[in-house]
């Protein structure tokens, strides 16, 4: 018997999660991909790359009802600095929007929505590593945009089988130069090797449980896999690290002698440490992290290189 392909819808392809998911399923046999993204990318064969408007319930709804995908990776988005209003019609009813379209299917279909860590808002270090069962609190119009998205996945019935990957701090190889290690990796690339440099930068003491892109990615396909119906799944290290860490390893990656000075002319915002427990998706799915964090920076300024005229 010669059976179709898997089919999968993922939308917001081109973004950093986005392209690492895809290099993921392309290896995997027998795989058919519909991509929905801002942009293209480098793709190959059994791959169809869509411009659609997540927004336009006719669009979104013409492109499944003719694909019929038996999972959707819902990974569009957008992410800080925006306007309060982006925010919440990129990430809020885009998702919305696409569960409408999900409620017609005549078949089953699981759907994985990438939520954030910013929608648990400020967790007192006592409760760190933070699990599923703590109450989300957003305090940023961003996480209380990604919590109204996830709630609504999370509540979705009939042919939908949802589940939600918070994933907490993203770093890695592509990561965008609008994110604080992409920023600087930037800056330290057009500064002199061999000269004493100094650096201001906000929040270098702050500590963020930061997951290796790939790494998600892979958490990703495990939940689609195996997880869970209607469940929350948290994706991070269980470890986590300062600013300043990762910053002086970018910086003996680079060869440049850097000191690190805070700013005074901002004030960082967020808790001042954030840390997953990863004991449930490792139980249901017997996934785990394996990049480190020094081999994700160095990976990240590896990739910025790379990209220097």
């Amino acid at each position: 018997m010669i059976h179709r392909p898997q089919t999968w819808l993922i939308t917001g392809a081109s973004g950093f999660l986005g392209r690492a998911l895809v290099d993921l399923l392309q290896q995997r046999p027998n795989q058919k991909l519909i991509l929905i993204s801002r942009k293209q990318i480098p793709c190959r064969d059994n791959t169809l790359q869509i411009h659609a408007d997540l927004n336009d319930f006719t669009a979104l709804n013409s492109i499944i009802d003719l694909h019929k995908p038996d999972i959707v990776l819902n990974l569009a988005g957008r992410t800080p600095p925006a306007s309060d209003t982006d925010l919440w019609n990129d990430n809020a009813e885009l998702t919305f929007n696409l569960l409408n379209c999900l409620k017609s299917c005549q078949y089953s279909v699981r759907l994985i929505h990438a939520g954030s860590a910013a929608e648990l808002g400020e967790v007192p270090l006592e409760k760190l590593p933070v699990d599923e069962s703590y109450k989300p609190e957003p305090v940023t119009t961003y996480g209380k945009s990604k919590w109204a998205a996830s709630e609504a996945v999370l509540q979705a019935s009939g042919p939908i089988t949802p589940m939600v990957a918070r994933i907490f701090n993203l770093i890695g190889p592509g990561q965008s130069t609008l994110q604080a290690f992409g920023r600087y990796a930037a800056e330290l690339t057009a500064m002199e090797i061999g000269k004493p440099l100094e650096i201001k930068a906000f929040g270098l003491s702050h500590r963020r449980d930061f997951i290796d892109v790939r790494d998600a990615a892979s958490a990703i396909l495990a939940l689609a896999d195996h997880g869970k119906s209607n469940q929350v799944y948290h994706i991070g290290t269980e470890i986590s690290r300062s600013l300043l860490d990762g910053l002086e390893i970018l910086a003996r990656n680079s060869g440049r002698s850097v000191e690190w000075v805070e700013s005074l002319n901002h004030s960082a915002q967020g808790p001042l440490d954030s840390k997953a427990s990863i004991s449930l998706i490792q139980k249901d799915t017997a996934w785990r992290p394996q990049v480190s964090f020094e081999q994700s920076l160095a990976d990240l300024w590896a990739g910025m290189v790379s990209t220097m005229p």
